[in-house]
């Protein structure tokens, strides 16, 4: 059996933090504390994980999109992230404290794409919105401590 790379370390600690509901510590021992390529390849194991267990992607997120909030976190882009359907509360629906560890409550504006986008270039005409619901983010951390900055947005994954 070999030995797990640090990607792999890392994505296996923050999913025993979900099964266990504990916290752990930062993963930026195994990944370092800048390198944004890592992190995504944590969040992608972590998510190819959760569909080979039967996830079903339901759509995308893109965060920290405004300036303001960038500069406050001290990053200097937008994060991205996949949504799977157990991810997905209906607006009446309540979520269940016991699935979070440290729950956050965002404001969010959601859109429902009248199909899946295909590679672009993109334009008006090709980016359609099927509907706007009301949405609320609700985000949950696995890390211990309070950390600000790139290590807080790419270790929450």
């Amino acid at each position: 059996m070999s030995e797990q790379t640090p990607i792999e370390q890392a994505a296996r600690r923050l999913q025993e933090a979900e099964s266990t509901r504990t916290p752990c510590a930062p993963v930026r021992d195994l990944i370092g504390s800048d390198d944004v390529a890592a992190a995504y390849a944590v969040q992608s194991l972590i998510i190819a994980d959760r569909i080979v267990a039967g996830g079903v992607v339901v759509g995308r997120k893109i965060g920290l999109t405004s300036p303001a909030v960038q500069q406050w976190l001290g990053v200097d882009t937008p994060d991205f992230g996949v949504l799977l359907a157990d991810m997905e509360y209906a607006e009446s629906d309540t979520v269940p404290m016991s699935r979070l560890l440290q729950p956050r409550a965002e404001a969010e504006i959601a859109f429902v794409l009248s199909a899946d986008l295909a590679d672009g270039p993109f334009t008006a005409e090709s980016v359609r919105v099927g509907r706007r619901p009301r949405a609320r983010g609700h985000r949950d951390r696995r890390l211990q401590g309070r950390r600000l900055g790139h290590q807080t947005r790419r270790h929450r994954c």
